[in-house]
């Protein structure tokens, strides 16, 4: 079997920890500023809010879904996390996973 050879650039990442049947999905997304869309038909409430002097944006959909959702440069490329929880866990769940990543 031959190594695969990796590269630095980091372009899509997701990790997906689970306990049980519960589980969190983080998403690192290089985006160099691209824009991303939503879907108006899809029912959702979103909240800015500030988290270690970063904006993120809270994001709860019809059936309890929700993400928080922020972009972060590094050197010259910018890169947006994303992390997406079902229902079970609250709004304060998720923000202080963020507040890990935004160590």
């Amino acid at each position: 079997m031959m190594p695969v050879e990796l590269s630095d650039d980091l372009y899509h990442m997701r990790t997906v920890y689970k306990q049980g049947d519960k589980e969190v999905a983080v998403t690192v997304l290089q985006t160099n500023g691209h824009t991303s869309y939503m879907d108006e038909n899809i029912g959702f409430e979103q909240q800015k809010m500030t988290v270690k002097g970063t904006e993120i944006l809270y994001t709860e959909y019809e059936g309890g879904r929700k993400t928080i959702t922020w972009i972060k440069s590094a050197s010259d490329t910018e890169y947006m996390y994303q992390i997406d929880a079902p229902g079970e866990l609250s709004k304060e769940d998720l923000v202080k996973i963020a507040e890990a990543y935004l160590k």
